[in-house]
């Protein structure tokens, strides 16, 4: 009986240890690093998909309306909390952001999302741009997505990151090729 109470014992402190370990052993983010990306399209990325946004004064905006730039969507919610914290972090990173063509992108009214827009203080960087995508368009163009998502495209309009959901906007910002 005591062997089984020692093995017992043993077999807790393992997955104590090993909690502990996978806690600290995720990725580190170090400040101002950005990963490299080559100067030539790579064939085999994932390209940016074909969508369709309304822009906030009701014209269209497909891939082909995109600057030759990094480019990075969030797609978001007016009621999101994390949301709105991440417009402000957009805010703080303004400068460290002003070469990245950055997309708000939501299923909600047009004056939903201008109302966003305005209530977070957005409106003057004029690379922040808002857009409005039919609720139906946004599994059929990006798949599964829920709020807040990010998604981050090279300069070639290929894909270097997709975050589902909310994650430390560290991390976003160490994903944004320079």
């Amino acid at each position: 009986m005591r062997a089984v109470k020692i093995g017992l014992n043993s077999v807790v402190l393992i997955f104590l240890l090993l909690a502990v370990w996978s806690c600290q052993s995720g990725p580190k983010v170090e400040e101002k690093k950005r990963p490299v990306t080559s100067d030539k399209p790579n064939p085999n990325a994932i390209k940016m998909p074909d969508f369709k946004f309304t822009t906030t004064e009701g014209k269209e905006f497909t891939p082909k309306d995109l600057k030759k730039q990094t480019t990075v969507l969030f797609f978001f919610s007016s009621l999101c909390r994390h949301c709105r914290d991440n417009a402000q972090e957009l805010i703080k990173r303004a400068d460290e952001l002003k070469d990245v063509q950055v997309i708000f992108f939501s299923t909600e009214p047009i004056k939903a999302i201008k109302d966003f827009r305005v209530d977070n203080k957005l409106e003057s960087y004029a690379n922040y741009q808002f857009m409005h995508i039919e609720n139906k368009a946004v599994f059929d163009t990006f798949g599964s997505l829920q709020v807040p998502s990010t998604l981050i495209f090279n300069k070639h309009h290929e894909m270097v990151q997709k975050i589902i959901g909310n994650t430390f906007f560290d991390f976003v910002m160490s994903n944004i090729p320079a």
